[in-house]
């Protein structure tokens, strides 16, 4: 865990199991995280542990790898880990998975009873930059989901009359889907480059250059532009997206034409792996680019990452914490989450 203004970064597990964030705590003052500590199989379940230390307590919820609690605590949204059969079968594929390709579960944390959202075509875990997360109002989850393509796509649930509905094509990878703190406008990263790189089990797909950029929709039709230009008069970040801790934070979805209030933020293009948004800002977490199959085996397991922290008021991007990390196909992939009062940002290292 890292300070949202930068600094050393602080350890908090120890245990020689995988533990990877996943989220933080409604009130701030504490991580969840996924690992497989106490399983026999590789099936990581869900834990929490204090932002100041302490021992790590189990999550009453099955196995899973992607969570995230409300705004108000009531409900976590969560996708299940696949579990695996351990006996072959005679029929392509080898294994069959003991539940079905479900891309997102509901749970009450005060009745846990489980109730299915979504589903997927293809059985892939919500990695990262696929996870769920909420509105500030607790009524919209936003998630992406695999495509036949093999890209992704965003996704809102809606708790009121409990209906899906996508808000991306397929033509670009978009994840790491985010509501800003407002309710007004929801940010992702999309990339579209990615389709070369996207043969997991096909070696032509490593050492494929893959850069996205940041991307914001307008939620409601009656919202300017975050970045609308500026007059002479007008002072830097005095617009919409700056105004954001005065404005009530009901959460309002047209879906009427919301294709077309998709804009791309004023950010460099980069290979990212995580969004998250904070008090007027957006943190982006990057790493390098590999440009071919030998700079890949030589950059390894220990990629250069950095968290960067993007200021929508003044519109100025800064570098926030620089470290190795492990790559994006390693058991440990950095995750970015920025906590509820953006006191803090996490990240495993």
């Amino acid at each position: 865990m890292i300070a949202a203004t930068g600094g050393e970064p602080r350890r908090l597990t120890y245990h020689p199991g995988g533990d990877v964030a996943v989220a933080w705590a409604p009130d701030g003052k504490s991580i969840v995280f996924a690992s497989n500590r106490t399983t026999e199989r590789d099936l990581p379940q869900l834990w929490t542990v204090p932002v100041t230390g302490g021992p790590a307590e189990r999550v009453a919820l099955p196995s899973g790898n992607a969570a995230s609690y409300s705004a108000d605590g009531k409900r976590v949204a969560y996708q299940p880990f696949p579990q695996w059969q351990p006996a072959w079968k005679h029929y392509r594929g080898g294994q069959a998975s003991q539940i079905k390709n479900t891309v997102l579960w509901l749970v009450d944390v005060e009745h846990p009873t489980p109730v299915e959202i979504d589903q997927s075509r293809l059985e892939e875990p919500l990695s990262e930059g696929n996870e769920p997360a909420w509105s500030p109002d607790s009524q919209w989850i936003t998630y992406a989901k695999p495509m036949p393509n093999l890209m992704h796509a965003v996704f809102v649930y809606s708790l009121a009359d409990k209906s899906t509905h996508q808000l991306t094509d397929p033509r670009s990878d978009a994840r790491a889907p985010r509501f800003d703190r407002s309710g007004k406008y929801l940010w992702f990263v999309a990339s579209t480059n990615l389709g070369p790189a996207t043969g997991a089990s096909d070696m032509s797909a490593l050492g494929r250059a893959t850069t996205g950029s940041i991307y914001g929709i307008v939620l409601r039709k009656d919202l300017p532009s975050p970045f609308a230009s500026e007059s002479d008069e007008e002072a830097a970040g005095s617009g919409s997206a700056a105004a954001t801790k005065t404005e009530p934070k009901s959460t309002r979805i047209d879906l009427d034409n919301i294709d077309q209030r998709i804009i791309a933020a004023p950010i460099p293009r980069a290979n990212y792996l995580g969004l998250e948004v904070g008090d007027n800002s957006l943190f982006v977490l990057s790493t390098v680019v590999a440009q071919s199959d030998e700079e890949l085996n030589e950059v390894g397991i220990h990629a250069p990452a950095q968290v960067q922290k993007f200021d929508l008021k003044t519109r100025k991007l800064r570098r926030a914490r620089e470290t190795p990390v492990r790559a994006p196909e390693a058991a440990g992939v950095p995750r970015l989450r920025a906590a509820p009062a953006e006191a803090m940002t996490a990240h495993i290292l």
